[in-house]
Order: C-alpha cells, then structure tokens, then sequence
C-alpha cells in the first residue's frame, strides 16, 4: 500500500470543505494511507480517491484520540477516547453517546431526542425538536423537577424569539449548585455546547431576578462572589464590574477577596476602555 504525507506537493484535494472525499495523487484517485506531517498524529485510509477504512488520529504518546469508520468516503461510525484510553464518545449518523472521564454516560443522541445526564445518572435535560407540544427541551433537577423549559423558538416580526420558562422558586434553591460545568474534561469538545446553553440560561435567569426584585438579585450576586468555582466568581466580578454595581454589594472580606481581585482588575479595563457603557439602573 502507498503510504505519503499530506504535505506532498503532488496530492490534490479537489473537494476542499471534505477531505475525505475526491483525494488524487499524480493526478489520480489516490489508493493508500496519508499521514499528517504535523500534531496532532493522523493517518487515513483511502480507495480510488474516497476514505474507506480507518481514520485515526493520536496523541502524542501514540495512544488513539479518534477512530472513523469510512465506507467509499461516506460516514460509518466513530469513537473517541481520553488521554488514559478511556471511551469518551461513539457515534453513528444517526446516534452519538458520551461518557465522561468516570465512564458515565452524560449525553445521548437517538430517534431525533436528546438526553443529557448528571455525573450521578439522573437526567439532566431532554430535548426533542420534532414533538407536537409548544417546548423544545426541559431542565431538571437530580430529584427529577422541571426546572427550567425551552420553547420552541418563533419568528416575531422577522426576529426569532427564545422563550424560558423558569420555576422562580426552585432556581432561587437551586442556582448556586448548577452554574458550574460538570465534566470539564468535555469542554472543549462539540457536545459542550449544550452543556453552555444549560448555564447560560441560568445566568440569563439573574436578570431576570433583577427585573423582578433587585434586592434578591444583589443577594445572588453576593452568594456566587464566594463560589468554589473560579470561573464563576469572575463572571460575577465582570458583571459588577461593567454595570458599577459596586456599591450595592457587601464589602470586602476574607471570604469575598479573590471576587474583589478580579473587580479591581476588571474594572480598570472597562474604565479605561468603555467610560462610556451603558449600565443598568438600580432603584433600591
């Protein structure tokens, strides 16, 4: 079998959005292997121009980061693996599983539903874009309880709108336990994106608060400035910082001091960059 590098001079990708698909060499469909010159490791397997076969790519230690299935340049399946070997994802066209570090499965895709679970096997959020009803996906809680609901997204005067129905009562209880990213091991992979959303709308769910009761929304902003989670207290940081919501806050003590770290600094920049920023408007 012809094995080259993908930097050879004489290899031809005529489909460039699809690599896997009308390769030649020599001016030929290729048949053989390409292995990437550069990190990370990747080798690919190709018959006639199209990838058929495996696809492989390797840490640096050689152990398998990825493996893809190819029929005639066409999808299979595929799977992938953390650094110490363990499966973090298999996946087909039509399904996908992750699992993380721990090997619990956290997020599923199948039959057009999605489901994604907590590190403790309760479902998290179920999604399913094709039902009958006004919701696209539903928030829970481990104990099973609707936190929060996304609708489905309609058009109103060309603009798509984003409802949130959120249980006032159980995001006031719970809050403070769901805004950290639970399997970090997974962020920079696709499937984080939902993992985002879900947080995102709890940070969008403060506003909210701030709307309705802008005492109870600075009682919030006082609770995350002492969070175990670092990225957490410096939203928190940024969000005073750009809205100068300083005075309204409690003052700095040891428990607050890494938040106040970062109102310093985060302040210096806006300052120095937008003196100008709109801000919100706090009646107390």
């Amino acid at each position: 079998m012809t094995t080259i590098k993908d930097n050879n001079a004489e290899l031809e990708y005529r489909r460039e959005e699809d690599l896997f698909v009308e390769v030649y060499f020599k001016g030929l469909p290729f048949t053989g292997k390409i292995i990437s010159s550069y990190p990370p490791i990747e080798q690919t397997s190709y018959v006639n121009g199209n990838a058929h076969g495996d696809y492989i790519v390797k840490y640096k230690d050689g152990i398998i980061r990825e493996h893809e299935i190819y029929d005639n340049g066409r999808f299979v399946k595929g799977f992938g693996f953390y650094p110490n070997g363990n499966k973090m994802m298999e996946s087909t066209p039509s399904y996908y599983r992750y699992w993380n570090l721990n090997g619990a499965i956290v997020s599923r895709f199948q039959d057009g539903k999605h489901y994604e679970y907590y590190s403790s096997g309760e479902l998290k959020s179920f999604s399913d874009k094709s039902n009958t009803e006004p919701w696209q996906t539903k928030y829970y809680l481990k104990s099973g309880e609707v936190i929060y609901t996304q609708m489905k997204d309609k058009m109103v005067n060309g603009t798509t709108e984003r409802l949130i129905e959120y249980d006032n009562e159980l995001m006031l209880n719970n809050y403070f336990n769901l805004l950290s990213f639970e399997n970090p091991e997974l962020k920079n992979e696709s499937i984080s994106h939902v993992e985002n959303h879900r947080i995102h709308h709890i940070w969008m769910w403060f506003w909210e608060v701030f709307e309705m009761d802008q005492r109870k929304y600075f009682d919030i902003l006082n609770s995350l400035m002492v969070h175990s989670d670092g990225e957490i207290i410096k939203r928190v940081a940024s969000i005073i910082s750009i809205h100068r919501f300083h005075s309204y806050i409690q003052p700095e003590n040891k428990e607050n001091s890494k938040a106040y770290h970062f109102i310093r600094e985060y302040t210096k920049y806006q300052n120095e960059n937008f003196p100008d920023r709109e801000t919100k408007r706090v009646i107390l």
